[in-house]
């Protein structure tokens, strides 16, 4: 049976990530129908969602075709707060969270790990042309608008923030749930 995972970005600084679900809770949990940061879902930059066996040999042949792609941390940019509507799957629904600023390092990096999940035979869901780097808080029916009672610090747009790449379990809505490895 295929179990749904994530080749994320994830902070290293633990005050950037309680910042996220901070936010993302008094912002919008009444609002919250299939995601919101928190214990179980962890603030992340999504690289490349994917299903897989997930037989520990299988998880070790993933994780060591990244390590191989020597990727160094990132020092990312938080760009801006975005509220979207979802498409496709995802009609009727709207997501926040911030936007992630799309360097080339970045952009690289997404490229090498769907390459990389391409030639283990695993199609990944997140495409390289339409890679949008972001953090999700939440994700809502249109029933619920919208509506933020406490915005970010101005800090947060104006700092850069270190990511290193992990690989973890996510669900069907790519909810980060648990890092399996990191480096």
């Amino acid at each position: 049976m295929l179990t749904d995972f994530n080749i994320a970005l994830l902070a290293e600084d633990p005050e950037l990530t309680k910042l996220c679900i901070d936010l993302a809770k008094e912002n919008f949990a009444h609002q919250a129908d299939q995601y919101l940061l928190g214990a179980e879902a962890l603030p992340h930059v999504t690289l490349c969602q994917f299903e897989a066996e997930p037989e520990p040999e299988r998880l070790d042949e993933i994780w060591s075709a990244m390590e191989k792609l020597k990727p160094a941390p990132l020092d990312l940019k938080i760009h801006s707060l975005c509220i979207k509507p979802g498409n496709a799957q995802n009609q009727g629904t709207y997501w926040a969270g911030l936007s992630v600023g799309l360097t080339p390092e970045l952009k690289a990096l997404q490229q090498k790990v769907s390459e990389a999940l391409t030639d283990l035979n695993i199609q990944g869901t997140t495409m390289p042309q339409t890679f949008f780097p972001h953090i999700t808080w939440v994700r809502c029916e249109y029933r619920n608008p919208p509506c933020l009672t406490r915005m970010p610090p101005l800090t947060l747009f104006e700092n850069s923030y270190r990511f290193s790449i992990t690989l973890g379990r996510s669900n069907q809505y790519g909810v980060y749930k648990e890092q399996l490895y990191s480096l």
